[in-house]
This record gives C-alpha cells, structure tokens and sequence, in this order.
C-alpha cells in the first residue's frame, strides 16, 4: 500500500512539473515575444522620428517660397512613407509670413502615421528669404514680385518698406552705389543715403604763361563737356586763340544698364 502511495506521488510531481515547465517555457516565449514587439516599436519610433526631423531639415533649406504640400508616398530605401501638409499662411508680429506644417510618416500599409512632426516655417531667415529694403539689380525692364522699382517713389502703398526707408524709395537711375563711409575717413562728411555728385579727376584748368609781350591767362574748363573760354595769348606773330573741353559730361567705366529694385 505504501508503495503505491509512492509510486503516485511520484507521478503527481512528475505531472505537476511538467506543467510547471510548460508554463515557465509559454511565460518566456510571451516575455521574449512582447521584448521583440517593444524593441521593433522602439526602433520604429526612432527611424520615424528621424525621417521626419530630416524632411524638416529639406523644407527649411528649400525655401519658404518653394514650400508646397506634398502627397504620401514611399521614402526611397525605406519600408515607410511620409506626406507634408501646409496649413494656411498668416504674417507674424515682424510682418514676416508663417504656415504650420505637419509631416506625417506612415509604415507602409498602415492608415495612420507612426510619427507627427508639427513645425512651423517662415520666411524670416528661410534659405530664400530677402529682408525687407534689400535692393537688387534686376536683368529685365519690370521688377520681380516682391520689388519695386528705385526709382524714388513714393512708400504709401508699401508700410513695412515705408518703417526701413521713409517716405520715398531711393533713386538709384543712372547712378553707381558707393559704400557708405561711416566714420572710416575715405568719403569723409557723407551721410547715409545721400547723393553726391560727380566729381572728375581731370584736367580742370589751363594756364598760358610766356614771356614776350602778350598776356598770361588761366581759364576754367566746364565739366559738362561744353567749350571754355578763349585762352588768347601772345606769339611772335601775334596773337593766338585756343579753347579746351572735356570730352564728355562725366568720368565712368564700361557699364551696363540694369533695373534698380527694392523688397517690400
């Protein structure tokens, strides 16, 4: 009788582990299972996160003016897709323009975004941003969009452009742009903005000295380009008469023509 007492104890421990190691090995593929999952999400959530922290990085280097909504599609090299979404322009408290953008990325044949990144954009510093009262040469006879002509206009219709230059945009027509001094002692006494006139290193006066009898004369030469007065001095013939010019109005190098324009 005690034999068989034991010989079923036996048994029952024998049954009672198995299922405890039948338990022990389901718990361990569950643990190992739900690890897996956990570290396959973790990584998901990292690469996602990256793609769309580097899309950010490609609309800001693209430009405001260049930004444009972008359809999901398949992210070249990945298993993922992503889509860029504009929501609608506004201007900021520095007159500066704005859109909220989402980008989305999605796994593939997945409905929703494993990954959101809400940015927002601006044309204030954006990789083709030009500040307000930037002035450009423009190769055409119409300005850009965005310019207007410096042609000394008035700024009425233009407040932001109106708060940088006053009241009238710069004439800049038929002029050269000169630094300005600004305290270095080059251009000493100018003042920002204002025009200064030309002024040619030329021969401005002519002098007739002779020591026969006869008459010693100087005279000025116009910079207008016109004939001076006569220069009549004495010879050993008599009397001779001469007059000097300039050759042009002006002193300039070789140029070319283009449209003077200013950002408002």
């Amino acid at each position: 009788m005690k034999k068989r007492k034991g010989a079923a104890s036996y048994i029952l421990a024998a049954i009672l582990g198995s299922i405890l190691m039948s338990i022990l090995a389901v718990s361990a593929a569950t643990i190992n299972s739900s690890l897996f999952r956990g570290h396959e999400a973790s990584n998901i959530a990292l690469q996602t996160r990256i793609l769309a922290e580097t899309k950010y990085d490609i609309l800001k280097n693209k430009g405001y003016n260049n930004l444009a909504n972008e359809r999901r599609a398949v992210i070249n090299g990945s298993s993922y897709e992503q889509e860029v979404l504009l929501g609608s322009e506004y201007e900021n408290d520095d007159g500066y323009k704005e859109r909220d953008v989402t980008i989305n990325v999605y796994k593939q044949g997945e409905n929703d975004p494993r990954y959101s990144l809400p940015v927002t954009l601006s044309s204030q510093g954006s990789g083709n941003s030009v500040p307000i009262g930037t002035v450009i040469w423009f190769a055409a006879s119409v300005p850009p969009d965005g310019y207007i002509e410096c042609n000394g206009q008035s700024t009425g219709s233009y407040p932001k452009l109106a708060k940088i230059v006053g009241a009238t945009v710069p004439d800049l027509r038929g002029v050269f742009i000169r630094g300005w001094d600004h305290g270095r002692g080059v251009n000493p006494g100018r003042n920002f903005g204002t025009l200064e006139d030309s002024l040619s290193n030329h021969l401005s006066q002519v002098k007739e000295v002779h020591s026969g009898p006869g008459r010693s004369n100087l005279i000025d030469i116009p910079e207008n380009g016109v004939w001076s007065a006569w220069l009549v001095g004495g010879t050993a013939g008599g009397e001779s008469s001469n007059s000097f010019r300039l050759s042009g109005t002006e002193t300039r190098p070789r140029n070319v023509a283009l449209l003077p324009c200013i950002k408002y």
